[in-house]
């Protein structure tokens, strides 16, 4: 490999957000429709995510004439060929570019969804970039802000670290939905200095549609480029402007030859235990190093909540860890005087679960209060 390809992964703590469907997707669209030579890293022991998805993708090329003539025309006047898909442990990741044939623009992996698999972390910093899917959901929020949190409170640390930077993202978004929660959330996420994409990914039933012999139509595909019909509206396009480089939804990069960095997992395990703003402990300061956030961030409405009038309030770059609480539980743990109170059935296993974790939230919160 002659020049340094730039290496994406997307990494979060929580499954089911949709990181293997978005690499497997973004993959696609940058090899066959962008013209970027593109290669993927399937680190998502043991269920091999894109793996297996490039094997469906075989088996239903075979039992479709439709499938298998646009297979073949897109390597008619030097079109793109199939993009490899090869699998690692999370060890071994940061070692897979130097041992891939051929030159290579992009590389994309798709990192297990816990850094409890060993070898997760150090992957994290050796990237060039890492993009964390987050959606609507408390406990996605919480650990994915506890993560980003961590990771770059690392990287603003030791500046010698191959990572560059990393943002959160919206998957999945319901447009029907109401926009307060996600208000809230993004209030929360520039509070804390850290940063999120403007474009946010629609919850489209198209992301999950994959090749079928029944079916001309396909978006989630490793052969070939996601149906132009399916492409309207997926906002795809918005994080691979056309200009000519490197470009993920705003950021621009030059990629530099390196060595692999080599990262104390366990002290990181713990930097992220004791970062954790659900967790109420007071520690050191992990806000020092945080980038400072643009002047279109600085200021970001609060939510309107009955009573109140909308407000406006200064963000700062780097809050502590103290702040960082009493932001979290100001956002997203006080309780709520509700005067229609609905009945919520939960089974006897999960309300022990809540018992348990509630009150390393709050010392006052409640089974009760948190779903009241």
């Amino acid at each position: 490999m002659n020049k340094r390809p730039i290496l994406v992964a997307f990494s979060n703590q929580k499954g089911g957000v949709g990181k293997s469907t978005v690499t497997a997707v973004l993959a696609s669209y940058f090899n066959y429709v962008r013209g970027l030579k593109v290669a993927v890293v399937d680190c998502d022991y043991p269920q091999f995510s894109l793996e297996k998805l490039r094997g469906r993708d075989l088996k239903n090329l075979e039992k479709s004439e439709y499938h298998q003539r646009l297979f073949c025309r897109q390597f008619e006047d030097g079109s793109r060929k199939a993009y490899p898909i090869v699998t690692s442990t999370p060890e071994s990741a940061a070692e897979i570019p130097g041992k891939l044939e051929g030159d290579y623009d992009l590389i994309f992996f798709d990192l297990p969804g816990t850094v409890n698999s060993r070898g997760v972390f150090e992957s994290v910093m050796n990237m060039d970039f890492i993009f964390t899917p987050i959606v609507k959901d408390r406990m996605v929020m919480q650990s994915s802000l506890s993560f980003v949190s961590t990771v770059q409170d690392f990287i603003g640390q030791h500046p010698e670290a191959p990572l560059k930077d990393i943002r959160l993202f919206w998957n999945r978004m319901d447009s029907r939905t109401s926009k307060e929660l996600y208000v809230m959330y993004n209030a929360i996420v520039l509070r804390m200095g850290l940063k999120v994409f403007e474009t946010i990914l629609p919850d489209l039933e198209r992301f999950n549609k994959e090749m079928t012999p029944s079916s001309r139509q396909h978006f989630r595909c490793t052969l070939l480029p996601p149906s132009e019909s399916l492409l309207k509206d997926s906002r795809l396009e918005a994080f691979a402007p056309g200009d000519g480089t490197y470009h993920i939804s705003g950021i621009r990069t030059m990629a530099k030859k390196r060595e692999i960095f080599k990262v104390d997992e366990d002290a990181l395990k713990d930097m992220m235990a004791s970062e954790s703003i659900s967790c109420g402990k007071s520690g050191t300061d992990v806000g020092e190093n945080v980038l400072p956030v643009t002047e279109k961030e600085k200021n970001v409405p609060e939510v309107k909540t009955q009573g109140q009038e909308k407000s406006r309030k200064t963000i700062r770059a780097d809050p502590g860890l103290e702040e960082k609480v009493e932001m979290y539980k100001e956002l997203f743990l006080d309780r709520k005087k509700s005067v229609h109170r609905k009945q919520t059935y939960i089974s006897y296993d999960m309300y022990c679960r809540l018992a348990r974790i509630l009150p390393l939230l709050s010392d006052d919160m409640s089974v009760p209060c948190f779903f009241g």
